[in-house]
């Protein structure tokens, strides 16, 4: 089970991405696993292995630099994609697949994720 709590304006998680403990906001409009800004993604992931095109929130296209990682997920090893894009961590809804997400949408309140 991952917890976290609601903070300015989002909900929020810890997970360990490739030994380093980021915050990610919960991102239920991002149908892909994970985002990590560019200079994060490249540092903690390598070389990209790939590009996707992909339509962002604003209606745009734009073509993302893509990396793959064996993340270590509620105890078992996943093959994760990572899109390179952006200032802030987020985790999407191909990730939580299978989980229960509970939110308390109030400054503080708490937020879990876990497996159904």
């Amino acid at each position: 089970m991952l917890v976290g709590s609601f903070r300015d304006g989002h909900p929020r998680v810890e997970l360990v991405v490739l030994g380093e403990p980021l915050l990610l906001v919960i991102d239920t409009g991002f149908e892909g696993d994970l985002v990590l800004p560019v200079a994060l993604a490249s540092r903690l992931c390598g070389p990209a292995t790939g590009v996707r095109v992909r339509r962002l929130a604003d209606g745009s296209r734009r073509d993302i630099p893509v990396h793959e990682v064996e993340l270590s997920w509620h105890g078992a090893d996943r093959l994760t994609e990572v899109l390179a894009l952006g200032d802030e961590p987020l985790v999407g809804t191909a990730l939580m697949e299978g989980h229960h997400l509970h939110v308390e949408i109030i400054e503080g309140g708490e937020v879990l994720v876990e497996p159904m």
